[in-house]
């Protein structure tokens, strides 16, 4: 009885009413934050300043907490050569095909495998996390550290998101405040920061889909009866030949926290008001690589939609932005973000295609729940639910100017904002979305 008392003061004082839900600044429940870097390299990046432009106005992804802090772009030197750069260089430079398996066989591998420079890339991001102390600088925001040692705990309470009756539950339970929020928060807040080092490359299509066919030129050369081979790599090369693509490179970090790091994080704690400065910035925090994706995207105009080149550089950017942190969020468990059911009956959740949806994915219904023995936030599964492909939100970007007609609901004849899923009866406003696979 105690449990249900409380959930009734979580949603009323964390979740607010639809109506008034632009009115809120506060985020309504416990999400990962994230911060975002732009690197650039000396690569020769086709549309650079198109680039800047786009990255500096793409739309930050609204299912994180945007956790910024001063390392905004990150110059990388050259850690190697890239496949575009090589294959742009190879078609200049070559008339002649390959004559051999053995030559066929080198030049296949720096079309499939970039191993060596993306790892390249991630030996020199990690010596910046390192040289710019970044995980001290993640914590700084955190707890707002200064010089002088003062500090607060407002943003770690603020995103996690407490009701009074929480609260005081928690101040029982410790001397200090600010380390009874971290002890429940800490772990799911804390635990829960990333980085993004994001490369982005906009070049022609022409050089690479060339370098392509003339790979399966060869292979036809090699190989009895290649006719049919030649005919199949002179149509995909029409096809892909004219225009841009961008290729998007996310290097994904993880601020490293559990039990031994939150020990030496209390070890600099004075009071709570204090930590000893000194003492924090010689603590050894560090973060770790979760892992590593790449998203390749065609320049295509809308259909029925006249772009200027820029517009349409500009689109491809942030669309294959959103597309490689779908599958960033698909790939890795610890990056999936949790969704905020909105209404239900229908059962409707604010996500749409940006995150990958098609129909059929499936989500775990999540319940918030306040463990009074623990004091800790809980999440309960209480059912498994699927996408319906009958209303998929198109909120990917320009998706209102590109296909207005699909983005309104035909039976109330208001812009669709939200998608449908499966329905449960005992689903309500506020509860989470988790995707599972």
């Amino acid at each position: 009885m105690k449990n249900i008392f409380l959930i009734f003061f979580a949603i009323l004082f964390c979740v607010p009413i639809v109506a008034q839900k632009k009115e809120i600044e506060e985020p309504n429940y416990r999400r990962s934050s994230l911060h975002l870097v732009l690197v650039t390299t000396d690569d020769p990046i086709l549309k650079e300043t198109e680039v800047m432009k786009a990255w500096d106005k793409y739309p930050f992804p609204d299912k994180y907490n945007q956790h910024s802090v001063e390392l905004k772009k990150f110059a990388a030197g050259k850690p190697g050569v890239s496949f575009f750069e090589f294959a742009t260089q190879y078609v200049k430079g070559n008339s002649s095909l390959p004559t051999t398996i053995r030559e066929l066989k080198k030049l296949q591998q720096f079309d499939t495998d970039e191993e060596a420079y993306i790892k390249a890339m991630i030996d020199r991001i990690s010596n910046k996390i390192r040289e710019e102390k970044l995980a001290h600088k993640l914590l700084e925001k955190w707890f707002n550290i200064n010089p002088d040692g003062t500090y607060s705990m407002d943003l770690i309470q603020n995103r996690g998101c407490y009701n009074a009756t929480e609260m005081q539950a928690l101040e029982a339970s410790y001397t200090l405040r600010g380390r009874a929020i971290l002890e429940d928060a800490g772990e799911e807040l804390i635990g829960n920061t990333f980085v993004a080092f994001c490369k982005i490359d906009v070049y022609e299509n022409e050089p690479i889909a060339k370098f392509k066919f003339m790979i399966v030129n060869a292979i036809a050369n090699l190989t009895e009866g290649g006719e049919l081979i030649r005919t199949a790599g002179e149509i995909a090369y029409l096809a892909a030949k004219d225009g841009y693509s961008a290729r998007t490179m996310a290097m994904l970090y993880k601020l490293n926290w559990n039990d031994s790091i939150k020990a030496e994080f209390y070890n600099c704690w004075k009071d709570d008001t204090h930590i000893d400065y000194e003492k924090f910035q010689m603590t050894p925090f560090n973060m770790v690589l979760v892992g590593n994706d790449i998203s390749i995207g065609k320049a295509i105009a809308p259909f029925g939609i006249n772009f200027d080149e820029k517009k349409l550089i500009d689109l491809t950017i942030v669309r294959n932005i959103d597309n490689l942190f779908a599958k960033l969020q698909a790939k890795y468990e610890v990056f999936k973000p949790k969704f905020l059911v909105l209404t239900n009956p229908p059962l409707t959740a604010e996500m749409g295609m940006k995150e990958g949806l098609s129909g059929g994915e499936k989500f775990e219904l999540l319940e918030q729940i306040w463990n009074t023995k623990k004091n800790k936030r809980e999440y309960k599964r209480v059912a498994i639910v699927k996408v319906d492909k009958k209303q998929i939100w198109d909120n990917r970007y320009f998706a209102g100017e590109e296909n207005p007609k699909q983005q309104i609901d035909k039976k109330t004849g208001e812009p669709i904002k939200s998608t449908l899923l499966t329905k449960f009866k005992g689903a309500y406003p506020g509860m989470l979305l988790r995707q599972i696979k």
